[in-house]
C-alpha cells in the first residue's frame, strides 16, 4: 500500500473511533441524566409535605376496612324549637343577672329611702300593674327586707310569683311560692300559691307533682267556694291524663255534687259533668 494511501485510511480511522467515542459518551451522559431525575423523584416523595397538603389530605375520608362497622355522622345542627329554648334560657339567666345586680336595686333604693311601707306597697301595686318586671322584683324584694312583718308580704309574694311564671320564668314563679307556703302556712296566699304551684307542674308535664299540689289546694281551699271547685275540678282532670279513669270519676262527682252551679261556677260543673259522662261511657 502507498504511503498515501495508508494515511488516509488511518484518518478516516481516527475519525470514526472519535466519533464513536462521542456517541458513547452522550448515551451515558442521557441515562446518568435520567437516573439523576429518578433519583430526585424518590427523595421528593420521602421528604415532609407541606402543612397546607397535610390538612387537605386530613380532611379526605378515610376509607374504613372491611367488615368495620361505617364511623358515626357527624352531629346535625340543633334544630329551630331548640335554639329557641336555648335562647329563652339565655334571655332568663341574664334578666336573673340584671335583678341581682347592685345597677338594678340602686335606683330603687334611693327611690324608696325613708318612704312607709303603705307608700312601698302602692308602689310596688303599680308595678306589677304595669308588668314592669324587673321594678316589680326590686319594690318586692324591698318590700319583705324593710317590712317583714307587714300583713301584706303574702300578697305581694303571690304577686310576683304569678308575674314570673306568666312571663316564662317558672322556676322563679314557683321559689316565690314555695317561699310564700313555707315562710306564710295557713294564710288565703299560700292556699292560693298551691294551686298556681300545682298547674305550673302540669302545663310542664309533671302530672305527679301537680297531682300533690292540686289535693293540697283542694283541702286548703275548702273556705273559698270558687277556687276550690276549681282545684277539685283541675284535681280530677289531672288524675284523668294520668290514666286513672275511676279516681277522675270519683272527683268529678264531687264537683258536681257539692259546687253550687250558679254564676261562674254553672260553667265548671257543667263541664265536669260532661266528662263524667264521658269518663262513664268508656
Amino acid at each position: 500500500m502507498k504511503p498515501s494511501l495508508l494515511a488516509v485510511v488511518i484518518s478516516v480511522a481516527a475519525a470514526f473511533i472519535a466519533g464513536l467515542a462521542f456517541l458513547l459518551e452522550s448515551r451515558a451522559a442521557a441515562e446518568t441524566e435520567s437516573r439523576l431525575a429518578a433519583l430526585e423523584a424518590s427523595i421528593a416523595t420521602e421528604r415532609p409535605k407541606p402543612a397546607e397538603v397535610l390538612r387537605t389530605e386530613a380532611a379526605k375520608p378515610v376509607p374504613a376496612p372491611p367488615g368495620a362497622a361505617a364511623p358515626a355522622s357527624p352531629a346535625t345542627s340543633a334544630s329551630p324549637a331548640e335554639l329557641a329554648a336555648l335562647q329563652a334560657a339565655v334571655t332568663r339567666i341574664e334578666r336573673r343577672v340584671r335583678d341581682l345586680t347592685r345597677e338594678t336595686h340602686a335606683p330603687i333604693d334611693d327611690e324608696i329611702a325613708g318612704i312607709t311601707a303603705d307608700v312601698l306597697h302602692d308602689k310596688y301595686l303599680q308595678a306589677c300593674h304595669d308588668s314592669n318586671r324587673e321594678r316589680l322584683v326590686a319594690l318586692v324584694s324591698a318590700f319583705v327586707q324593710r317590712f317583714p312583718n307587714d300583713p301584706r308580704i303574702p300578697q305581694a309574694l303571690l304577686h310576683i310569683g304569678k308575674l314570673e311564671i306568666w312571663e316564662g320564668d317558672v322556676v322563679e314563679g314557683r321559689r316565690f311560692h314555695e317561699r310564700l307556703i313555707h315562710d306564710f302556712p295557713g294564710s288565703a296566699e299560700a292556699s292560693m300559691a298551691q294551686f298556681y304551684l300545682a298547674k305550673s307542674f302540669v302545663d310542664a308535664g309533671d302530672l305527679v307533682a301537680g297531682t300533690a299540689h292540686f289535693e293540697k289546694a283542694v283541702e286548703a281551699l275548702k273556705g273559698d267556694p270558687y277556687w276550690y271547685a276549681c282545684a277539685l275540678y283541675h284535681l280530677a282532670d289531672t288524675w284523668s291524663k294520668r290514666g286513672q279513669p275511676e279516681v277522675a270519676k270519683e272527683y268529678f262527682r264531687k264537683v258536681v255534687a257539692q259546687v253550687n252551679p250558679t254564676g261562674s261556677l254553672k260553667e265548671l260543673v257543667d263541664k265536669a259533668a260532661q266528662e263524667l259522662k264521658a269518663l262513664e261511657g268508656r
